[in-house]
């Protein structure tokens, strides 16, 4: 998994809860405090040229305008990974996770209406795909503009992925990434974005 490179939201408000067991519902108080954590915790791994995802729901404008202060900060491009899976499979997911984990249909009910009203600005900006589930298999991402044999140690990565790490896994793993034994992936030759 990519456990080392992974950034999530959610882990920042269980951190500040002090409880890894507290359901998604009782963590949601902690937002604030886990946003400043999650942008530190961002920061600090493209401070060391290091891959970072970010796991969160940034589907507003100043979320997404705060991710890519972020990566302009570490001079890193950013690219924002949508994965536009259906309602039912998110609730069929949500369900099948663990109580604590659980977010509810509620959340998912939201999340999809934030989306929707969101598709304009998605639609505009050239920094963001929109993956389906049956584009999985087929999707390639190659960069054509950078000289790779010079700044591919510098080139990171923040996408929304939320709750799609097997899938992300499986894409990574697909562009010839090695899983190192701390958890993260290398490649020789191959940048992943």
């Amino acid at each position: 998994d990519l456990e080392g490179s992974w950034v999530s939201s959610d882990l920042c408000r269980r951190l500040l809860a002090c409880d890894p067991k507290a359901s998604q519902k009782d963590i949601q108080k902690y937002s604030t405090g886990a946003f400043t954590m999650f942008h530190a915790w961002l920061r600090a791994r493209l401070q060391h040229n290091l891959l970072a995802v970010a796991d969160s729901t940034a589907i507003s404008q100043d979320a997404r305008a705060d991710l890519e202060k972020i990566a302009q900060e570490g001079n890193s491009p950013i690219v924002f990974l949508f994965f536009d899976t259906p309602y039912a499979d998110c609730v069929a997911r949500d369900a099948a996770r663990t109580p604590e984990n659980q977010v509810g249909e509620s959340v998912i009910k939201k999340q999809f209406s934030r989306l929707k009203h969101s598709r304009g600005w998605i639609r505009k900006a050239n920094n963001v795909y929109v993956i389906k589930p049956e584009d999985c298999d087929k999707l390639e991402i190659t960069l054509t503009s950078v000289d790779l044999r010079i700044c591919a140690e510098a080139i990171d990565v923040i996408g929304d992925v939320h709750g799609c790490l097997d899938e992300l896994t499986e894409l990574i793993e697909k562009l010839g990434y090695k899983k190192r034994p701390e958890g993260s992936f290398d490649s020789e030759g191959n940048v992943w974005c």
